[in-house]
């Protein structure tokens, strides 16, 4: 299967990070867990793509879902739709998420963002355009980092 890890519909955050594991704030400890409770398929370094269905990331609020996604090395997560908290949570540590209506590659496609389309040799998906706030945000890397160099403009003024 390409580069993608493809999840169902619904997927919450206890199914993304178990609350057994969130014990812990060490992000390696977290990403070695992700969806340990859906899947044994999936490993560390081996996806860079998640590909879910509706309202991924229902459920509780949690940070750490979104934390270890982004440290498992996950570049982006593409759904039908997300749940409101947790694509804020996602946004606010730089996670890149992106809506799509009908996912267009097979399994096996090797897929690469260029730019803002989303790419394989035969298909291309255009990626949705953020406000210029939340690309701020994704571009500094996280919430804080935006804030920092915020700040650090306003008082070189």
């Amino acid at each position: 299967m390409g580069n993608v890890f493809r999840v169902s519909d619904h997927i919450d955050t206890d199914l993304i990070i178990a609350a057994r594991f969130l014990t812990k704030t060490d992000l390696s400890f977290l990403s070695s867990h992700l969806f340990e409770d859906l899947s044994n398929n999936f490993e560390i370094g081996k996806y860079k793509y998640i590909v879910a269905g509706e309202n991924f990331g229902c459920g509780s609020s949690r940070e750490h879902a979104p934390l270890a996604i982004k440290a498992a090395g996950i570049e982006a997560v593409f759904a039908k739709s997300f749940a409101r908290i947790f694509y804020r949570n996602a946004i606010n540590i730089g996670l890149k998420l992106y809506k799509y209506s009908e996912w267009p590659f097979e399994d096996k496609d090797t897929l690469n963002i260029n730019g803002k389309y989303l790419q394989s040799n035969d298909n291309s998906l255009e990626l949705e355009n953020y406000s210029s706030f939340v690309q701020n945000i994704v571009k500094e890397g996280n919430l804080i980092e935006y804030g920092r160099k915020k700040a650090a403009l306003c008082i070189k003024r």
